[in-house]
């Protein structure tokens, strides 16, 4: 069961770091128009121009992940629209060919207890900093995770995709 929720932890703190606001923005900051930081390979960006978020970056380091250590994660996205009470993540966990949970969560309440924030979340422009600790106990193995996000009314938020092997 801790495995569990470590990959879910994993994933939310991936999908609600991009929507976190800890620095709301104006206008669109310098690094939009020079050279975009570098990608992360283990999270993947499956949203279309028709989802409410259009994320900019998002990169990990150490990337790849690794057991017992702390993750830095940046990213920057613009929300089209607010997010309100009602809003879901779809979510799928595998531990290589295994199904370790697939489920539906509640989006706003996933966000008050893990980032203490509420909705609605505002339209705009966010990016994140932030440091989590990547327990020691996760087995070892490969690990892919589908997300996708959408509001009370169905209207996908955004799809992320993470695939990584945890080594011993």
């Amino acid at each position: 069961m801790f495995l569990f929720f470590t990959i879910i932890n994993l994933v939310f703190l991936t999908l609600f770091l991009i929507l976190r606001s800890l620095d709301q923005l104006p206008s669109p900051p310098p690094f939009f128009t020079s050279p975009s930081p570098p990608k992360t390979n283990i999270i993947k960006d499956c949203s279309t121009t028709d989802d409410i978020l259009a994320i900019e970056y998002i990169t990990l380091n150490p990337d790849p992940p690794i057991r017992g250590h702390v993750l830095n994660i940046k990213a920057a996205g613009n929300l089209n629209e607010t997010i309100d009470q009602g809003s879901y993540v779809d979510v799928l966990v595998r531990l290589g060919l295994v199904q370790l949970y697939k489920g539906k969560l509640d989006f706003c309440k996933e966000i008050e207890q893990n980032f203490k924030l509420k909705c609605p979340l505002k339209k705009g422009m966010h990016k994140v900093d932030s440091d989590v600790n990547v327990p020691k106990e996760i087995p070892m193995g490969k690990y892919t995770v589908d997300a996708q996000a959408y509001t009370k009314n169905g209207r996908r938020i955004a799809c992320l995709k993470a695939e990584t092997v945890f080594k011993p």
